[in-house]
């Protein structure tokens, strides 16, 4: 599985709030939020910038493109764009081991 794009949204609320999504080559996407305070518009363009960065990766590989991405050597609105990517990253991998789970059952049961 490899990830094939990353975007992100400004959704207007009671506060603005930034939804990132994960696409892989196997038609999962992954879905997070990032806390925006005021700094929603930096937000969204710190995540795009990252865009190139994990465009190709393994999306299971999370702890590896959480470091990739500067975790644990930035701080600030950066910290929170990172998060929701990194939320998104889980969200695409528990979707990918649910699939595995029901193909699974499928195969045990001689379902066809």
């Amino acid at each position: 599985m490899k990830i094939t794009d990353l975007n992100a949204w400004i959704i207007q609320g009671n506060f603005d709030w930034v939804l990132v999504r994960v696409d892989t080559d196997e038609g999962l996407r992954g879905i997070g939020e990032c806390y925006a305070s005021d700094h929603s518009l930096e937000i969204k363009q710190f995540v795009l910038s990252l865009r190139r960065q994990l465009i190709g990766e393994n999306p299971k590989n999370i702890a590896h493109l959480t470091h990739k991405m500067g975790l644990g050597r930035i701080s600030g609105y950066k910290v929170n764009a990172i998060a929701g990517i990194e939320i998104a990253l889980w969200t695409c991998l528990e979707r990918h081991l649910m699939l595995q789970s029901i193909f699974y059952l499928v195969e045990a049961n001689g379902i066809k």
